[in-house]
């Protein structure tokens, strides 16, 4: 990055943190550096649970790769912690990746596939997000995640890990941020959710708010139209 730096006009990142991080190591200077949120296009959808055996349980829900990055094998083992705590939750992970399999056979040998649903890979997202009460990423590092921004587009509240990206998307406005160390705490914010309602209709609101005044696709394409004409 540091080399073709010295070649390029501009240089595009997704988020402030790593721009900020590249000016002061740098890497880069400041006149070239620019930040684009990624943008999405807005969903015409509400939510409503159509899923069989969804009416009656909280619900939440995760969208990622089963990657060491995306934390999945400590959300399955904590998902698992919080459905031994609290009856009325379910969770559902969509997604396929290396550790896959590994996630399977902790759900199988902790007996909880009917509440810990893992649907693999599937095109259909949107659909399933609008099944849900609440999001989660517990990722260990990030860009600027598209699957919160999805989410936060259908009007649901985020639970995410206090990294870089993702606490440039989810703040007490939106949701509840936490270390990626504190396996403990997710697992006890995670059981008392559903006793939250206020906050989960405060926090889904103004996720679609803010995705639709600062993550739209609109918005998205005009900066890089601006970047490109000003070059």
């Amino acid at each position: 990055e540091w080399i073709s730096a010295k070649f390029c006009d501009k240089i595009v990142f997704v988020n402030n943190a790593d721009r900020e991080y590249a000016i002061k190591n740098k890497l880069i200077s400041r006149k070239k550096a620019v930040t684009i949120f990624n943008g999405i296009e807005i969903p015409k959808v509400q939510r409503k649970k159509v899923v069989k055996g969804f009416k009656d349980f909280f619900v939440i829900g995760s969208v990622s790769r089963f990657s060491k990055q995306k934390n999945v094998v400590n959300l399955i083992n904590i998902a698992i912690k919080v459905c031994q705590k609290n009856k009325k939750i379910k969770f559902v992970f969509i997604g396929d990746g290396e550790q896959y399999s590994i996630c399977q056979k902790l759900v199988k040998e902790a007996e909880m596939e009917k509440r810990i649903l893992l649907k693999g890979w599937l095109l259909n997202v949107i659909e399933w997000l609008q099944n849900f009460d609440a999001f989660i990423l517990f990722s260990k590092w990030e860009g600027l995640p598209i699957s919160i921004l999805e989410a936060m587009s259908v009007g649901l509240p985020i639970i995410a890990s206090d990294i870089k990206g993702n606490n440039e998307l989810v703040s007490e406005e939106n949701g509840i941020l936490v270390q990626v160390n504190d396996v403990v705490g997710l697992e006890n914010i995670l059981s008392g959710l559903p006793q939250r309602k206020d906050d989960l209709t405060r926090w889904g609101e103004n996720s679609k708010k803010i995705v639709d005044k600062k993550f739209n696709l609109h918005a998205f394409v005009k900066k890089y139209e601006k970047i490109y004409n000003e070059i």
